[in-house]
């Protein structure tokens, strides 16, 4: 009867691990997905600034 006992308490243990582990991903994937858009933004708006400075101080062939 204690082995039953040991399972249960393996099987509610494991069973709380995924729950914790399904929780973290459920709020960690939009949180990254939403900092990794906003990075990306901001890198795109960086180069765009950039190629506008360059294209400021070099005068166009043409």
């Amino acid at each position: 009867m204690g082995s039953r006992m040991g399972k249960a308490k393996k099987l509610v243990g494991a069973a709380r691990a995924v729950k914790a582990v399904t929780t973290l991903a459920i709020v960690v994937v939009p949180v990254a997905a939403t900092i990794g858009a906003i990075v990306g933004y901001g890198a795109c708006s960086l180069v765009k600034q950039l190629k506008r400075r360059s294209s400021m101080v070099r005068p166009h062939k043409g």
